[in-house]
């Protein structure tokens, strides 16, 4: 005759064991598929939680993992999970920032935020990997430039309002942006640095002329009387500058 309960040692065993192997497996896996964990570091939290979402060009790529203050107390620390697809947006000279509603010089941004939680936003560097970033304030004007656009330099004497963010435009239909505004390196001129989406390249040639405009036209005729017209809202809000080709 056979011992009745060696069968049953035997399933007592192999159950645990059994259980083991699927956990371990199950965490191969998530280990497999977890990019690296970096810290972001902001002067505000502006209302992010744990399990707030990292977006690149509009998917999750990431997830808040903590929050908290910096140790002494200037700023924010944010705790970043990034997938493991997303493993090379942890680079020197990446750029990360809360979306959140914003009406400002570059124009009005994240409505989306309006009806659901913040989220961050990220513009991957080129750099060695690292793992701690200064996080941005505001949407940098680099990330709404469309790539296969033109970039140029475009001289004054003096800045008046434009900054950047304002727009370029070509018979008040915006065409671009002004990325940067600073001084030339003999301190003689101002140079900006101008961005021109891809559908408008060939606007810009030799003779193509450039002035401010401040989105506002003011009209006195004897015939028509007073006439006022107005270009777009961030051509108000932040002066505009005009392109005109021969």
């Amino acid at each position: 005759m056979r011992p009745r309960g060696r069968g049953r040692v035997r399933l007592a065993w192999l159950l645990p064991l059994g259980a083991l192997i699927i956990a371990g497996y199950a965490g191969w896996q998530a280990w497999g598929h977890t990019g690296p964990r970096i810290k972001v570091h902001f002067d505000q939290g502006f209302g992010l939680r744990v399990g707030d979402v990292l977006r690149h060009r509009g998917i999750p790529v990431g997830e808040v993992k903590k929050l908290a203050l910096a140790d002494d107390r200037e700023g924010v620390h944010v705790e970043l999970l990034l997938d493991h697809a997303a493993r090379d947006l942890a680079r020197e000279g990446s750029l990360f920032w809360v979306v959140r509603p914003k009406i400002g010089w570059g124009g009005i941004t994240g409505l989306d935020t309006l009806a659901g939680a913040r989220y961050l936003d990220v513009l991957p560097g080129e750099g060695e990997p690292q793992n701690e970033f200064d996080g941005l304030e505001d949407t940098p004007i680099t990330a709404l430039c469309p790539p296969g656009g033109l970039e140029i330099i475009v001289q004054a004497a003096a800045r008046g309002g434009i900054r950047p963010g304002s727009q370029v435009t070509y018979r008040q239909l915006p065409i671009g942006r002004v990325v940067t505004t600073g001084l030339s390196t003999d301190a003689g001129m101002i140079e900006m640095r101008v961005y021109i989406d891809p559908p408008f390249t060939a606007l810009i040639r030799q003779r193509t002329c450039f002035w401010e405009t401040s989105g506002v036209t003011f009209k006195v005729g004897l015939k028509d009387g007073v006439k006022l017209g107005f270009d777009s809202p961030e051509a108000l809000l932040s002066g505009a500058l005009a392109v005109a080709t021969p």
